[in-house]
């Protein structure tokens, strides 16, 4: 028997200004900035480490950074607009 495996996409925000890197190391290769308050998505939690794409780059940054705060903030902000309206 096969057994599929469900992949749900997690998505999650940077604080402040973030940098992707090459590897899981604070000196590893920069491949590029992630803007704040930018929405990213995380393949794989390692330890302090987020492993993300963005901007079909795939590295690694680190996970004490980001936040699912905003994405939930807009989805409560919506909710609340429509039981207003």
């Amino acid at each position: 028997m096969k057994v599929l495996k469900h992949h749900m996409s997690v998505y999650q925000y940077t604080w402040t200004s973030l940098k992707l890197r090459a590897e899981k190391s604070m000196i590893a290769e920069v491949l590029t900035v992630i803007p704040s308050h930018t929405k990213f998505e995380v393949i794989d939690v390692d330890g302090l480490w987020l492993k993300v794409v963005y901007e079909g780059h795939i590295g690694f940054v680190i996970k004490q950074s980001v936040s699912v705060s905003e994405l939930v903030e807009k989805s409560l902000q919506l909710n609340f607009q429509k039981e207003v309206i």
